[in-house]
C-alpha cells in the first residue's frame, strides 16, 4: 500500500510553494522530469510559446497570483525553471490546437444530500502511471480565505485532482478536450480559489460565472448543506447540470447544448465511445443513490468494458492512478493510491479545531 504524507503549507502562494517542495524534495527527479519533456514540445524560445506565456503570466498576475507564486516558489525548492514547471503544468494549453488521442480520462460523481444520507463526491483520477508516485496531499491555511485540503502531484500548483474546504465545500475537475479554448484560470486554479472564497455549491457557482476560464472540463461539487451541481467550463460559455434526481456525474465529454458541440473528440471515436459509456453506467449505478452513497467505491471499481470505471493499463487505456471520496458533512476525504479495487484509503480531515466546531 502507498502511504501518502500531508504537506502543511501556510502564507501567501510562494511560501505554499516552497513548504511543497520541501516535503516532497524526494521527487525532484520526477518533477525534473516532467519539465523537461515539457520544455522539449513546448520551448518557450519559441514565439507562439513565448506569446503564450506572456499573456498567462499576464493573466495570473491579476487573476491568480498565488498560483503563480506557487510555480515560482516550488521552481525555485525543486532547482528547475519556472517556465519548464508553468509549461508541464499547462500543457494541454499549448496543446490545444491537437486532438489528443489514446488518453482516458477521469469518472466523477456527486450524491447530494438527503433524510439520513450525507451527501458525497468521488472521483477516480485516470492519467499516466508515472504520476502515480507523484500523488501528494497538501493541507492549505492560506493568507486570506478558507483552509482546504487536496490531492494534487508534487510540482503542481493549486488543485490538482480534487479538494474540501473547511466550510465543506468539495470539488473534482474532468479534462475535456474542446474548441471552447482561451486565455483565463485553469481548472487547477479554478478550484483553489472556489474552496478559499466559497462555502457552498451556489457561491462556487457564481464565483465560476465571475472569473476568466481556460476551458477544458468539467468541475464536480458538493456541499455540506447537500447541493450538487456540475459546471462545464468553457472559455466562453459555461453550463450548469442540476440533477435530475439525486445525482450528478461527468466523465471526459460535456452534455449540455451551448458546449456539446466543441468536444474535440467526436461521440463515436475511441475517447468519446468510453466516456459515455462511463457516463451511461454511472447513471445506471446513480439511480440507487442511499446504495451508492454507501458504497462509492463499487461504482469506481468496475472493469467490464464498454464504460470501465478502474483501469490497470490495459489496450493502451492509461491507468486510474487515484481515487478520492469526499464527504462534506464531515470536512474529510478518502483518498487512495492506486486502482481503487485494490487501494486501501486513507481519510484526511480538515481538523474540527480549526474549524472551530
Amino acid at each position: 500500500m502507498s502511504q501518502l504524507a500531508t504537506v502543511e503549507a501556510t502564507g501567501d502562494g510562494n511560501r505554499i510553494g516552497r513548504a511543497i517542495a520541501a516535503a516532497t524534495s524526494h521527487l525532484r527527479a520526477e518533477v525534473a522530469q516532467w519539465c523537461h519533456s515539457a520544455l522539449a514540445a513546448y520551448a518557450p524560445d519559441e514565439p507562439g510559446v513565448r506569446a503564450s506565456l506572456h499573456e498567462l503570466r499576464t493573466m495570473l498576475e491579476e487573476h491568480s497570483p498565488s498560483t503563480l507564486g506557487q510555480v515560482e516558489g516550488m521552481a525555485r525548492g525543486y532547482g528547475v525553471p519556472a517556465d519548464g514547471l508553468l509549461v508541464a503544468v499547462l500543457a494541454t494549453y499549448f496543446a490545444s490546437a491537437d486532438i489528443p488521442g489514446g488518453d482516458r480520462g477521469c469518472s466523477t460523481f456527486a450524491v447530494r444530500g438527503a433524510a439520513g444520507r450525507p451527501p458525497v463526491l468521488a472521483k477516480n483520477r485516470d492519467s499516466d502511471q508515472r504520476f502515480r508516485s507523484m500523488q501528494t496531499i497538501v493541507r492549505v491555511q492560506p493568507a486570506a480565505g478558507y483552509e482546504w485540503l487536496a490531492l494534487s502531484t508534487a510540482g503542481a500548483p493549486a488543485v490538482h485532482s480534487a479538494g474540501i474546504n473547511e466550510r465543506g465545500l468539495a470539488v473534482a475537475d474532468t479534462h475535456v478536450p474542446s474548441t471552447d479554448v482561451g486565455i483565463g484560470l485553469p481548472r487547477f486554479s479554478l478550484m483553489m480559489h472556489a474552496l478559499e472564497q466559497c462555502g457552498t455549491t451556489d457561491e462556487a457557482i457564481a464565483y465560476l460565472e465571475s472569473v476568466p476560464r481556460m476551458g477544458f472540463g468539467n468541475l464536480i461539487l458538493a456541499d455540506a448543506e447537500g447541493a450538487v451541481a456540475v459546471v462545464e467550463c468553457g472559455h466562453s460559455r459555461l453550463a450548469v447540470i442540476e440533477p435530475a434526481g439525486d445525482e450528478v456525474c461527468a466523465t471526459n465529454h460535456f452534455v449540455s447544448d451551448g458546449l456539446a458541440g466543441t468536444c474535440r473528440h467526436p461521440a463515436g471515436s475511441a475517447e468519446g465511445l468510453d466516456s459515455r459509456a462511463r457516463r451511461r453506467r454511472l447513471a445506471v449505478d446513480l439511480a440507487d443513490a442511499d446504495r451508492l452513497a454507501g458504497d462509492p467505491l463499487g461504482a469506481l471499481s468496475v472493469h467490464e468494458q464498454p464504460g470501465a470505471t478502474c483501469v490497470h493499463g490495459d489496450e493502451g487505456s492509461g491507468w486510474t492512478i487515484a481515487t478520492v471520496v469526499a464527504h462534506p458533512d464531515q470536512r474529510s476525504m478518502a483518498i487512495g493510491v492506486g486502482t481503487p479495487c485494490r487501494a486501501i484509503p486513507q481519510r484526511f480531515s480538515l481538523a474540527a479545531e480549526r474549524r472551530g466546531d
